[in-house]
């Protein structure tokens, strides 16, 4: 199961992370939080780890549209530059890497891949399918030692086109 799909501990996790004094968003009850994640590794003695490889604790905002240019706020540790991010293969554009190494915000890639479909009714009929949002991973990497870390469709890509087409059109999202 991703991290991303169990939002049971979302709570738990937000406060341990908050516990750990890492720049974070602490709400958990507003639609616009950001995406959390698993708490970060510790040295074993009830610290944060030492930076030897990034983790992602939230991307926020989650969703963006398939044209990209979304600008995308990633929290965490260890993101020391050079260091790459990338939206299921397609780098995104780094615009800044906070000092301490706990935020990075990039602009999103145009999505290149299928969209997932949905069914609808195509001209009054239930043999439609339109493209749905469309979950990828996110990866963040660093350059000197190649240590990275993924979020498991960490972020979705809205379709420009959601209009419903006759069933078979699409061929996997390709309008």
């Amino acid at each position: 199961m991703s991290r991303l799909k169990d939002r049971r501990f979302q709570g738990l996790i937000v406060t341990a992370v908050c516990g750990l004094a890492l720049l974070v968003a602490c709400s958990t009850d507003s639609p616009t939080a950001p995406l959390q994640v698993a708490a970060p590794p510790t040295d074993g003695g009830g610290g944060v780890g030492t930076g030897e490889a990034p983790f992602i604790t939230s991307i926020s905002p989650n969703t963006g549209t398939g044209a990209g240019g979304t600008t995308v706020e990633i929290k965490g540790i260890g993101f020391f530059p050079p260091l790459r991010v990338d939206f299921d293969g397609a780098l995104a554009i780094v615009q800044s890497v906070s000092s301490n190494g706990t935020s990075i915000r990039v602009k999103t890639p145009p999505y290149g891949g299928d969209y997932d479909l949905d069914a609808c009714d195509y001209i009054g009929l239930k043999d439609g399918e339109r493209n749905s949002p469309t979950p990828v991973d996110v990866t963040v990497e660093l350059a000197a030692s190649g240590a990275s870390d993924s979020v498991t469709e960490g972020f979705n890509y809205v379709p420009l086109d959601t209009e419903c087409y006759a069933s078979g059109i699409l061929d996997g999202g390709g309008v």
